[in-house]
């Protein structure tokens, strides 16, 4: 899962999980709270499915290449992530 304290981050500008055998659901929440956010990184992980977030956000960089993401990517996420 994703380390606990990450929960109370609110000006994270770059996250590098990848290669961190990370299980479950993208995690939504550290995209809402991290209004800065621009680079997310979490390839190479058992993450299962990818839930957008439900707000416009300004990231400029995700990577969630070789996960276990089955779903086929929400038709509106360039609405979500219009910088990506």
């Amino acid at each position: 899962t994703i380390p606990d304290f990450l929960v109370h981050q609110h000006d994270l500008c770059y996250v590098d999980l990848s290669h961190n055998k990370l299980a479950g659901a993208f995690p939504t929440w550290l995209v809402q709270n991290n209004t800065r956010l621009q680079t997310l990184l979490l390839n190479s992980n058992s993450l299962t499915n990818l839930q957008l977030p439900m707000l416009v956000h300004g990231l400029l960089a995700l990577d969630i290449s070789s996960n276990r993401i089955q779903d086929s990517i929400q038709e509106d996420i360039g609405i979500v992530f219009p910088k990506l």
